[in-house]
Parts: C-alpha cells; sequence; structure tokens
C-alpha cells in the first residue's frame, strides 16, 4: 500500500510538473509577444521621432524665411511711401 501512495503522490507530482511547465510555456509565449510588440512600438517611435526632428527643423527655417519676408516688404513698404512722399512733393513744386 506505501508502494502505491508513492507511486500515486509520483504520478500526482509530475502531472503538477507538466502543468507549470505547460503554464511556464504560455506565459513564455506571452512574454515574447509583448516584448515583440514593445519592440515594434519602439521602432516606430523613432521614426516618428526622426520625421518629427525633420518637420521642427523646416518649421524653423520657414519661420526665419516668414520673417525675413515681412522685413523685406516692410522695407519695401516704407519705400513705396517715401516714393510717393516725393512724388507729391514734386507734384506740388510743379
Amino acid at each position: 500500500l506505501a508502494a502505491q501512495d508513492s507511486a500515486n503522490e509520483a504520478d500526482l507530482l509530475r502531472q503538477q510538473l507538466r502543468e507549470a511547465q505547460e503554464k511556464l510555456e504560455d506565459l513564455d509565449g506571452a512574454l515574447t509577444t509583448r516584448s515583440q510588440r514593445i519592440r515594434a512600438n519602439e521602432r516606430e517611435y523613432a521614426e516618428l521621432r526622426v520625421e518629427y526632428d525633420g518637420l521642427a527643423a523646416a518649421n524653423e527655417a520657414i519661420r526665419k524665411e516668414l520673417t525675413a519676408t515681412r522685413s523685406r516688404i516692410a522695407a519695401e513698404q516704407q519705400g513705396c511711401r517715401a516714393a510717393e512722399a516725393e512724388l507729391s512733393e514734386c507734384q506740388a513744386q510743379m
């Protein structure tokens, strides 16, 4: 009877070990899937970061160009006003 109890206990322990190993395999699979997802997200983030940095640099260049264009327009407008004033002065002298 003691030998049979030992055999039953051994079978039970083997079954518990198999179940634990199956659970570990399931957890390992889930961990692998999550790790792959994390790596994919990190790659996507890195790509988006490069794209963002490029857009930010282009945006800054456009802002500088816009500021320079506004300055040129203001200078041209001032030149036009001065020319109009000079023309009015010449017409008044005639």
